[in-house]
This record gives structure tokens, C-alpha cells and sequence, in this order.
């Protein structure tokens, strides 16, 4: 005869076990967000704060819809029922009590459905349920200290989520006293990691313009949180063609759903300014696979086993989107931190990526510039950038320019207020200030000093000789591999600067009779090979 035994959990082991199910602080604070963004929240504050005697809390507040009790308790139970709508955030009816309780001990839920409403509160203390060994919620009076939280964090309504007894918010232990100043600076730091956490994983949210999403604010200790977006459309190239960004999949029971998949390759380091660089986050780490389920992070990088991350790919970020819908298929994990892919879905994506691949190993070794042509001349772009951002190099201080456009008055090596007779170009455009080439050197020299003007910036530069032999049949030949060319860039530019820097009036026809000797000697090295425009 078959029989049915009750063989439940043991409370204590079981809830404290949960503590270690993976979770970092990113991913724990992300999981409890997650609720608010299912709960229909338009503000999100979230706070670390230290109390009294180092007393660690954190709190979460938001203005969605809120909970009466019988819904209270059930978002507190390991294991809650369903959400009525199928594409929540929310998956497995574990996140909220696994992801606060790897961090702390003590979770104390408040949340209220309307102003006219009194406030409902539980909280789960393991060390009670370690002593009572039961699976015990407590259910006390909201506080006036926790009613002034409420309504600081979250409004009228909402629901408002605090952790304490924070005993794993810290990886280490921090020397000092508690609530010293090594615990300050921790928590600052810490507050920064959250925020830039939550500036990719919700970024489709937090953009105003991104429509297929409703729009949000989250706040991180009084910081609103900007989005960041790790494909950064306005500067790089999508090469997956339309036709194939969507694949239709199907689930073990028969249902259907799909994939959207994008494939940005991002610009090199070299060809973006300061700030571009700021915002593209340009590493091998952040190279591979973003994977958003329901419009929200889940995996920033990595290449799911099916590649290793390695330079050569530093530049390619592919963008795979689904619904809740293919969650089984795609195996996603309690912490929705991963998927596994299946191996009809990695070979597509393997066969779909090939050219992607090829592109980014391009784009690494700069392979992949515009083809030059006689017209356009060789694009030095990327060593006019590297050399602008280069704050440490040594050049001489512009102080005027003549009006004749044919001296300049610097601040050298030579000393101050030194007039050299140099070119003048003003007007120029700034991604050309440092190095440029023209056919209007008339000396017959390979390089020719000068001082360029684009707008308020003046600078000591150096124009190259396209009629000259070395530029014809070396630098010409040379065209389409970019990192030689912009070596050769750096050297001609650096000659020219240390003569802008080192010159002064005795001295000019020293620096020109040197231009003069390395350009012949050059000319005559190069005598028997021939020009080919073609090359």
C-alpha cells in the first residue's frame, strides 16, 4: 500500500542554508528592485545607512501598488504563490527573502495599498526561527521611526523594505571602530557599486526614450541613478541585418516565443575622446553577451562557455532579449543571474556570429579603417586622439600668434615669450589639430612644424608631405594597417613638437637644415622602390 509522509524542512537549517544560495550585493539589492518594478513603482530610493554604535541598515522604498496583509504574507513566504501577471520580474517567489537574507539576518517588510490604510509589517529574524526552529514570521507594530521611514522612502503608499542586522554587507572585515571611518568610506564606495549596478541591469527602464518599457527613477543614497547603455548606439556599428535579429524558439511544451539578438561592435579606445571612452567602458570583461529578460539585465558579459572573453573580441557586445515566456527553455536561474543555452541555439548563434567575430578581431588590431583613396588621403584620427588625450606629453605653451599667420610667440624650452617663425593655420578642424598631411609643403621636406587654431584651442603640430617620396611609398603602402600608422604618426608629430619646444631664433635654420638632411636621405633610400598608387 502506497504511503504519504510528511517530510518537511527543517526550518532553521533550511532558512540559514538559503543564505548561501550565490547572491553578491549587486545581485541581492537588483532582486529586491525587482519587486518594486513588478509592483508598478515609478520612484525607487534605496539608502545604506549607518545608525548608532555601527548598526548597519539598508532600505528599499517604493510608490507602487503596495500589499494588504493576506498579500504581505504571502510575498514573505519562501516560495509565494504566482504573481497574477506572467512577465513580473519576479520568477521563482524566492528572491526577495534568499537575496536580503544572504546580506542580513533581520528582513522587516512594510508596505501599504493606500494613505486611508494602516500599515501592514513582517519581518523574518533567523536567529528567532534558529531558536524557536519554526517557520515563524513576526508580526508587530510598525514603529514611529519606521512610519517616518514610509514616508521619506515611499509616499503615501508603496512598500518600503529594510535589512538589519547587515552581518555579510561586507566582503571583509573593516578595521577601525564600528561605524568608524573605514566603515564610512566602505558604505560610500559600496552605495557607487550599487548605483552603477543599477544603471545597466534597468537601464531600458531608465531611459526616457526607450519606449518598450515603462519609465522609472531609482535613487541611491540621495543619487538619482543615470542609465548606461553598454551597446552605446550613437557610435557603434549593429552588424546583424534586420532580417535575422528575431528567432522564434520553441518551449519543451509546444508554446512559442522569441529572441531578439543584436550585434554592436563598439569603436576602438583610440578613436574616442575622454568622455566617449567614459561612456563606452571599453574592456574585455564587458565583451559578449547581455542578456535581458524582460527588459531588465540579467547577464552583462561572458560569452555563456561558448567562447573565452579575449582581447580580440574587446569590442563586440551582443544583445540577446526574451520574455518570461522561455524561461524553462532557457533554464534561468533562481538568482536570474544566468541561462544555459541549448545546443541548437548555441550553433545558431555560432553560425550568425561569424562575421561579428571577424569584425571585432578587425576592429582590436584596427584592421577595419576606411579605405583610403588618393582623394580622402590616409585618416589620422585615431593618433590626433591619442595624442589630445595624452596629458603627460611635453610641448611648448602657445601664448599668440602673429597676424601675418607666419610666426607664433611660445613658452619653450628656450624660455618665455619665444617667437618662432612657423605656420600659422587657424580655423583647422579639431579631430585634425595635431597631425595632418597636405601637398603644400614647398621645401621639399617629409614634415613641416606648425601652430594650429581650432576655436579656443592652439596647438604645436606637424603637417606631413603627401608629394614626398617616404609618404608615397611607405606611408601610402602602409595605409590600411592602422596601428603602423599611427606609429609613424606619433613619430613625426613628437619631431615636430621637440623642434616647436627646443627652438628659438638662433636655432631655426639649425632645426631646418636637419629637416632638410633626414628628407633627402630619405628620398635617396627610397630611390629604386616603386610608386604605386594602387597599393
Amino acid at each position: 500500500m502506497t504511503k504519504y509522509i510528511d517530510n518537511s524542512a527543517d526550518p532553521s537549517r533550511t532558512i540559514n542554508g538559503l543564505r548561501d544560495s550565490g547572491y553578491n550585493i549587486q545581485m541581492a539589492c537588483a532582486d529586491v528592485v525587482d519587486n518594486s518594478v513588478s509592483a508598478e513603482a515609478d520612484n525607487i530610493k534605496i539608502s545604506f545607512e549607518l545608525e548608532t554604535k555601527g548598526r548597519r541598515f539598508v532600505y528599499f522604498g517604493d510608490d507602487g501598488n503596495g500589499m494588504n496583509e493576506e498579500e504581505l504574507i504571502n510575498a514573505m513566504r519562501y516560495g509565494s504563490a504566482k504573481q497574477s501577471n506572467p512577465n513580473s520580474l519576479s520568477k521563482f517567489g524566492l528572491g526577495l527573502k534568499t537575496a536580503s537574507t544572504s546580506i542580513c539576518k533581520v528582513l522587516t517588510v512594510i508596505s501599504r495599498k493606500e494613505s486611508s490604510q494602516p500599515h501592514n509589517k513582517m519581518t523574518w529574524d533567523l536567529d528567532y526561527v534558529e531558536k524557536v526552529n519554526k517557520w515563524q514570521m513576526i508580526s508587530d507594530p510598525v514603529t514611529p521611526k519606521e512610519k517616518e521611514k514610509f514616508k521619506s522612502f515611499c509616499g503615501e503608499k508603496g512598500t518600503l523594505v529594510i535589512w538589519s542586522n547587515c552581518d555579510r554587507l561586507f566582503n571583509t572585515k573593516l578595521s577601525g571602530e564600528p561605524g568608524g571611518t573605514a566603515e564610512k568610506r566602505a558604505l560610500t564606495n559600496l552605495s557607487k557599486k550599487i548605483n552603477e549596478h543599477m544603471a545597466l541591469t534597468y537601464h531600458r527602464f531608465l531611459l526616457e526614450d526607450f519606449t518598450s518599457e515603462r519609465n522609472i527613477k531609482i535613487e541611491v543614497n540621495g543619487i538619482n541613478v543615470q542609465a548606461w547603455n553598454p551597446f552605446y548606439p550613437e557610435r557603434a556599428d549593429q552588424l546583424i541585418n534586420e532580417e535575422n535579429q528575431e528567432l522564434e524558439v520553441e518551449n519543451i511544451d509546444g508554446t512559442t516565443g522569441k529572441i531578439e539578438i543584436k550585434a554592436y561592435l563598439l569603436p576602438h579606445a583610440m578613436d574616442l575622446d575622454d568622455t566617449e571612452k567614459k561612456i563606452a567602458k571599453i574592456a574585455t570583461n564587458r565583451s559578449g553577451y547581455y542578456i535581458i529578460r524582460e527588459g531588465r539585465v540579467i547577464q552583462a558579459g561572458g560569452w555563456c562557455d561558448m567562447y573565452t572573453q579575449e582581447p580580440h573580441s574587446t569590442h563586440l557586445r551582443v544583445l540577446l532579449s526574451f520574455g518570461a515566456e522561455l524561461d524553462d527553455m532557457l533554464q534561468i536561474d533562481v538568482k536570474k543571474s544566468r541561462i544555459i543555452l541549448d545546443e541548437n541555439l548555441e550553433d545558431h548563434l555560432d553560425n550568425l556570429l561569424k562575421i561579428s567575430r571577424k569584425a571585432a578581431y578587425n576592429r582590436s588590431r584596427k584592421l577595419d579603417r576606411k579605405i583610403p583613396t588618393p582623394e580622402t588621403g590616409i585618416d589620422h584620427g585615431s593618433a590626433n586622439n591619442v595624442i589630445k588625450n595624452t596629458k603627460t606629453k611635453k610641448t611648448p605653451t602657445v601664448i599668440s600668434t602673429g597676424d601675418d599667420d607666419g610666426s607664433a610667440e611660445v613658452s619653450n624650452e628656450r624660455g618665455n615669450k619665444i617667437v618662432l617663425k612657423i605656420p600659422v593655420e587657424k580655423g583647422v578642424d579639431p579631430k585634425k589639430i595635431f597631425i595632418d598631411e597636405t601637398d603644400a609643403i614647398t621645401s621639399g621636406h617629409l614634415w613641416e612644424p606648425v601652430i594650429k587654431t581650432s576655436g579656443n584651442e592652439t596647438q604645436s603640430a606637424v603637417n606631413l608631405n603627401k608629394n614626398h617620396d617616404f609618404y608615397k611609398k611607405i606611408y601610402w603602402r602602409l595605409k590600411n594597417q592602422g596601428q603602423v600608422i599611427e606609429g609613424l604618426d606619433y613619430l613625426i608629430w613628437a619631431l615636430a613638437s621637440a623642434e616647436n619646444n627646443q627652438q628659438d631664433s638662433e636655432l631655426y635654420s639649425v632645426f631646418e637644415d636637419f629637416r632638410e638632411e633626414v628628407s633627402n636621405n630619405l628620398k635617396k633610400l627610397l630611390r629604386d622602390i616603386e610608386y604605386n598608387e594602387d597599393d
